[in-house]
């Protein structure tokens, strides 16, 4: 009855969302991997109003981001290479209007861990790898710097030095992976 309202467009959107991930419990993951890209599909019919907010932005890359780490366990690598690197691209955006928002950042870096792994190990190339990898360092390492007790931001901190190291040490930079 009113195809162009947000509030309405936002709902069925996490009633789709919630339904795929319940398929994906069930193990139906064909199933969970169209209802994640109609919930997609809606998202990205938003108003230019609510489709330029940056909170709904931010939720669109992560459902970008489900939807990759889902592809990529039905194997298709190819498509989930693609849907991580837009996630990552609308995560770049999003970072560099909220530089102080730390959700933002963080989720900025995470993306760049995956599109490392996914040239890495699960593609052939540690070098293009490395670089994903060293550019969700900068960010960790930034905050540590300013906030050194967020344990979580350590933990990740360390998981992308343990990156940066086996990417390395498979581009035959013995000194850079001990460095790491």
């Amino acid at each position: 009855k009113k195809p162009d309202d947000d509030g309405y467009k936002g709902e069925l959107a996490n009633s789709l969302g919630k339904l795929a991930g319940s398929e994906m419990v069930l193990g139906h993951l064909e199933k969970a991997r169209a209802l994640y890209r109609e919930e997609i599909a809606v998202r990205e019919s938003f108003s230019p109003a609510k489709a330029n907010d940056s909170e709904a932005r931010r939720e669109l890359a992560g459902h970008y981001a489900e939807l990759a780490t889902l592809t990529v366990k039905l194997r298709d690598l190819i498509e989930g290479q693609k849907l991580y690197d837009r996630c990552a691209s609308i995560r770049e955006q999003v970072a560099a209007e909220k530089r102080d928002f730390w959700p933002a950042q963080n989720d900025l870096a995470l993306s760049y861990n995956n599109q490392g792994s996914m040239r890495f190990p699960l593609g052939d190339d540690p070098k293009a790898a490395r670089e994903f990898h060293r550019k969700a360092l900068d960010v960790f390492r930034k905050r540590a710097m300013l906030d050194p007790a967020d344990i979580e931001n350590k933990h990740s901190l360390g998981l992308t030095l343990y990156y940066e190291a086996t990417c390395a040490l498979h581009s035959g930079d013995k000194d850079g992976s001990a460095a790491a």
